[in-house]
């Protein structure tokens, strides 16, 4: 007879199981606009009575980065100031109104309203379950905690694609209202504080809830590990971030990685998946494109947290790049045949299958593990300010190639164009292989030594 051992530190993936559905609920703000546009683009289930323009639909495609901006700094400062649970659960107030706001909308500046609403919630989720995850977790086990908020994201992405072609406007809103107000208020109430900010205020809270979470009474060896932690950091402020050597380094990695990750082409490929599926293959619907793409990715999304542990961080990083560098160029190839004039029947299934495997190889590296070196390489003091700079790297890169992608597209053709993502690459490869820090089994502490020799 098979008997399951229930380990004892069982608690700890609890809660950070609960902490992540955050992230699936900010993920349903990410991929709005693919099911939503759709149904504001004509008259048939539209609140507005009206089509909206093109420059609406850019803006309020655009609109979530002024949240997201808002989000992220804000709360990293109430963070650091209440703790990061309290913030956890407030985080739910704005995604309420927001949703809402959004099934009672009849006019445009309210969806406007209502998507930088979004975007608050968006930048201060990635921002708090970012540093909390971090906190909260074991050395061993830190990399699979913290990659796993991927899956929740991935899955977050594919319940808006299914959920928008099955359900009206206003029903839409009504079932993306419904999460945040159970899990985020009722549900993160039982979530434990970080010890790291308890053991600013409160040693006794803060030995309860090791003691918790490790299902042990034996934490002292740690919780001097957490003490002697912060009192080697405890004169860092913002300007260390540039001027200290450990924490310039940190923001480099952490600001590079969120950078490579966006020129690997990632936001352009969600943003215009149903435009690059249709030329890849026209027999697939536009619906069914992003569903086939986010699906795809949400699947994949668990090998990295089984194996990152195991393998460590760079190794995953440089599968990943050198398997986008192959898709894009294989993709790149197809195109620029095609737009040579060259006969490209006999590899019509190349873009598709360029596709699939670009998802797959993103999704195990490029996609997941920068969030959680992110949540490994700054100590507690400017951890919060830190991953703000990571997150608004990640929104002006964003914003860019999701503007400039059609006249990148037209100067220089879409094969060109998906050879530039490939370039990118190339050079995160590097990048990943010579300057990034291995983190596997090391403690916080361990790895602001390494940042620091």
């Amino acid at each position: 007879m098979t008997v399951i051992v229930i380990p004892k530190n069982y608690y700890v993936y609890v809660a950070v199981f609960i902490g992540h559905i955050g992230a699936f609920i900010a993920a349903l703000s990410m991929t709005w606009s693919s099911p939503i546009l759709s149904k504001l683009s004509s008259l048939e289930d539209n609140p507005l009575g009206r089509i909206i323009t093109s420059t609406e639909q850019s803006i309020l495609g655009s609109i979530p980065t002024i949240g997201t901006f808002i989000g992220t700094f804000s709360s990293s400062y109430l963070a650091g100031k209440f703790g990061r649970k309290p913030v956890m659960i407030g985080l739910g107030v704005p995604t309420i109104i927001c949703y809402v706001l959004m099934t009672l909308s009849t006019y445009i500046w309210e969806l406007y309203l209502a998507r930088i609403l979004g975007g608050i919630t968006l930048g201060g989720i990635f921002t708090v379950n970012t540093m909390y995850f971090a906190e909260v977790a074991e050395n061993s086990n830190r990399g699979l905690l913290g990659t796993a908020m991927i899956c929740f994201v991935n899955f977050g992405l594919l319940f808006v694609l299914i959920l928008g072609p099955l359900s009206t406007y206003f029903w839409f809103h009504v079932v993306l209202s419904i999460f945040p107000a159970v899990f985020m208020i009722l549900v993160y109430i039982f979530l434990p504080e970080s010890p790291y900010y308890l053991i600013l205020i409160d040693p006794e809270r803060a030995e309860a809830s090791l003691k918790k979470l490790r299902g042990s009474s034996d934490v002292e060896n740690e919780l001097n590990a957490i003490k002697n932690s912060l009192q080697k950091n405890n004169q860092i402020y913002l300007k260390d971030l540039l001027s200290k050597k450990g924490l310039r380094k940190g923001l480099f990695i952490g600001c590079g990685l969120i950078l490579f990750q966006q020129l690997s082409g990632t936001a352009v490929i969600m943003s215009y998946g149903q435009l690059i599926f249709a030329e890849a293959n026209e027999g697939i619907s536009s619906e069914m494109g992003p569903i086939i793409i986010a699906g795809l990715q949400f699947l994949v999304g668990f090998i990295t947290p089984l194996f990152i542990d195991r393998t460590g961080r760079i190794i995953l990083l440089l599968i990943s790049y050198v398997g986008m560098t192959l898709a894009h160029m294989t993709f790149g190839l197809y195109f620029f045949m095609k737009d040579s004039g060259g006969n490209v029947s006999a590899i019509s299934w190349l873009p598709l299958a360029s596709l699939v495997a670009y998802i797959i190889t993103y999704s195990i590296g490029s996609g997941p593990i920068p969030w959680s070196l992110i949540g490994e390489i700054f100590p507690l003091e400017v951890k919060g300010v830190a991953t703000s700079v990571c997150i608004v790297v990640l929104n002006i890169c964003a914003f860019v190639l999701i503007v400039s992608f059609n006249s990148m597209k037209d100067f220089f053709g879409l094969g060109q164009t998906f050879w530039i993502f490939g370039t990118s690459c190339i050079i995160a490869a590097i990048f990943s292989k010579f300057y990034i820090i291995e983190t596997k089994g090391k403690s916080l502490m361990e790895i602001q030594t390494l940042l620091d020799a």
